[in-house]
Order: C-alpha cells, then sequence, then structure tokens
C-alpha cells in the first residue's frame, strides 16, 4: 500500500493569544502567545506525555503540516470567515488594544489551519462594559449563536509514509495548554486577564473582564462531551490540566463520568480572541485571537 494522509488536531487551551501573521513571502501563519503569568505554564505533547515549554519559541510552519489560507471577512469586519463565531475574538483597531508587543512565556507558530473548530461548548459569559466586551458580543452573538469553546482545535493534513488499514484515517492530536496546575475561580480569571493585557501596545485598552455578579460567581461550569466531535477526537480531549483521565468499563459509567465532570467547577478559558491591524518591521499583522 502507498502513503496516505493523516489528520493532524492541535488543540489549544487556555489563556493564548493567536494571532495571524504572514511570513516574508506573504504565507499565511498562525503565531500563538502565550502571555506572562503568574502561577501558569507553558504545556505541549500528547496527552499522558506532556512537557513543560516555559520560555520556548516553536516554529512548526516546515514540518509538513498542510493547512489553508484565511477566508474573506464578512462584511463590516476584518476577521477571516473561516473563525467560527463559538471563537472568542474582537478586533485590535475598533478597541485600541494595538500589536502583541509585549514579553511572552512562550510561543508556537504554524501554518494557517484547514480549519477551526472548538470543543467544550457553554454559554458566552457575561462580560463588563468594556470595548474588547463589546466588540467580543458584536463578533460572537453571529448568526444567531450564543457559545464560546473552551477548547480551539487547529486542523492540517500530513503526509503519512506508513500502510494504512481499509477504511481508517490515521489521526494524532498534539495538544498546547497554557492554564495554572488547578481550577480558576472567576475572579482568578479577571486577575488574570488584567496581567494578560501587559502584552498589548496599549495594555489599557485590553480591559475586559467577566461579571462576577453572575449565578454561581466563584466559578463557571463548562460541560465535556457534548461537542460534535471530529475524526480522532473525544471528551477526553476536553479536559484542561487539572482533570484527569478515568478508565470505563460501561456506557453507565461513562455516563456517571461525564456527569460528575460536568458538575465539578472550573474557570473558562476564552476560547481564542482576536484583534486586528498595524504591521511590524517585518511581518504584516492581520489579526489576533485570545483562547
Amino acid at each position: 500500500m502507498g502513503s496516505s494522509t493523516a489528520l493532524i488536531n492541535i488543540l489549544i487551551q487556555g489563556l493564548f493569544f493567536l494571532e495571524h501573521k504572514q511570513d516574508m513571502d506573504g504565507k499565511d501563519l498562525l503565531l500563538i502567545s502565550a502571555p506572562e503569568l503568574a502561577g501558569h505554564h507553558f504545556m505541549g505533547g500528547v496527552r499522558g506525555n506532556l512537557v513543560q515549554l516555559d520560555r520556548w519559541d516553536i516554529d512548526w510552519t516546515a514540518a509538513g503540516l498542510s493547512g489553508g489560507s484565511p477566508k474573506a471577512p464578512a462584511p463590516h469586519s476584518k476577521i477571516p470567515s473561516d473563525i467560527p463565531p463559538t471563537v472568542c475574538q474582537f478586533e485590535r483597531e475598533i478597541t485600541g488594544t494595538g500589536d502583541i508587543v509585549g514579553s511572552t512565556n512562550g510561543t508556537l507558530r504554524l501554518p494557517w489551519p484547514l480549519r477551526f473548530f472548538p470543543l467544550r461548548l457553554g454559554a458566552i459569559p457575561t462580560y463588563n462594559d468594556s470595548n474588547v466586551a463589546k466588540d467580543i458580543k458584536a463578533h460572537c452573538y453571529h448568526n444567531g449563536n450564543n457559545q464560546l469553546g473552551v477548547v480551539t482545535v487547529l486542523q492540517y493534513e500530513l503526509l503519512w509514509p506508513l500502510p494504512t488499514l481499509r477504511t481508517w484515517t490515521p489521526t494524532s492530536n498534539f495538544h498546547f495548554y497554557f492554564q495554572p496546575p488547578e481550577g480558576h475561580t472567576i475572579d482568578d480569571v479577571n486577575k488574570d486577564l488584567k496581567s494578560a493585557a501587559n502584552i498589548f501596545q496599549n495594555p489599557l485598552s485590553f480591559d475586559v473582564q467577566l461579571d462576577s455578579s453572575t449565578p454561581n460567581p466563584g466559578s463557571i461550569v463548562v460541560p465535556i462531551g457534548a461537542s460534535a466531535f471530529s475524526l480522532g477526537l473525544g471528551p477526553e480531549d476536553e479536559l484542561a490540566l487539572n482533570e484527569k483521565i478515568t478508565l470505563i468499563d460501561s456506557p453507565k459509567e461513562l455516563k456517571e463520568l461525564l456527569d460528575e465532570l460536568n458538575l465539578k467547577k472550573m474557570s473558562p478559558k476564552p476560547n481564542s480572541e482576536r484583534s486586528t491591524g498595524g504591521s511590524d518591521d517585518q511581518h504584516p499583522h492581520k489579526e489576533i485571537y485570545f483562547s
């Protein structure tokens, strides 16, 4: 049998900023940056074999991943239309945050994905009345959407040199986290958002906060196992760093496990937000997302 194509899922979870850039040849890239946050670690790898990547700058643009190109934005937007409204997003020109210029705790550079889609969907949180919050609402309450994902999946193809099985598509999942080792309350998340603002050219303009007066103010519960999973993905891929994988023996046990996890309190990790505009000396900025 000859070679085939594998499906590669790169899963992003935590307070990351994802930025659309172009290289010197005009090729579209995605730059993922972890801001400086106390108590957080940049982790990556496959489930069961994660490594700490703090201060690492990882470049997979020449790793053989086959991606796509950004689709034209919708009218009155600068955000590529292949970014679904279930991915948290804002425009940097409208909000005034400016470019990402601050220090980071690590970066990951990738080709532009074939597709973006969210996992672990929950209701859009209630935000404060800031400009960033207003722009998030303008983009995410679109076409009747009222949900945001905790995990953003970036999907690629990769040449698979090994023999394959009939009707089987090879898949591989790589997880990248920027989270604390324990769960987070809304107050914790708001402190993180204030600290993360220092990554922007105009930190005071990144003033988004979650409304702690909403019901269950200590934390937000986001269910697992309710997503429409793509090939090679399952409920275990929605788990945060502080949640454990548990072996199960029956469908009843699976339901009990999911019910138990869904009752646990965990923080929202605003998945992939973005801004727009500006350019640096070498690479024109396009969009920023915030995960």
